[in-house]
């Protein structure tokens, strides 16, 4: 009686056993949690420090090894741990400068190594604050927000070890209106 039962079960998932059939989805969802919490971890984003591109309330998803075989770019949107300051945490920044740049405010705009920088990731209008020239050291870079009235950047923190970097965002997750890749 017992071979006719397993018999009339349907395909491959119907001939395991109930216990390889609970192991099978504790690997699946084992290997669902590895995947979106060690190599790609997200982060609630608490203020409009990167907005317009990033707004307050977006989950993103952060490549955590962007950076194990190769250096920031300018340009990079990441989050890294601010150690210094009002308030230590994960903070949200575009990279603006990377190890031997020079870079300084100036008039309302960034310039790098002597040359105006174009921001197109910018909202209109957007100003950057003058600041003093400063010289990235090799392996740092200079952050700032993309909202560079509402940030806390470099321009708090100094340039930001390459250590304290968590990663490169890839992608917003949520809401559904905000899901896409960075």
């Amino acid at each position: 009686m017992n071979d006719d039962a397993e018999d009339r079960r349907p395909g491959p998932w119907g001939r395991l056993s109930r216990g390889r059939r609970v192991t099978v989805v504790v690997l699946a969802l084992a290997v669902v949690w590895l995947l979106s919490a060690v190599p790609f971890p997200g982060y609630d984003i608490p203020s409009e420090a990167s907005q317009p591109t990033v707004q307050r309330g977006d989950h993103v998803r952060v490549n955590r090894w962007a950076y194990a075989y190769g250096d920031p770019d300018r340009g990079d949107l990441v989050v890294f741990d601010a150690l210094a300051g009002q308030r230590p945490g994960r903070r949200l920044s575009r990279v603006v400068a990377i190890g031997g740049d020079i870079v300084e405010g100036r008039g309302g705009g960034l310039v790098v190594n002597g040359q105006s920088v174009t921001e197109s990731y910018l909202a209109a209008g957007t100003r950057t604050s003058d600041f003093q020239p400063v010289t990235v050291a090799k392996g740092s870079v200079f952050v700032l927000g993309d909202n560079r009235n509402n940030s806390e950047d470099s321009r708090l923190y100094g340039p930001i070890l390459g250590s304290l970097l968590r990663g490169r965002v890839m992608m917003i997750t949520r809401p559904l209106g905000h899901i896409g890749l960075l």
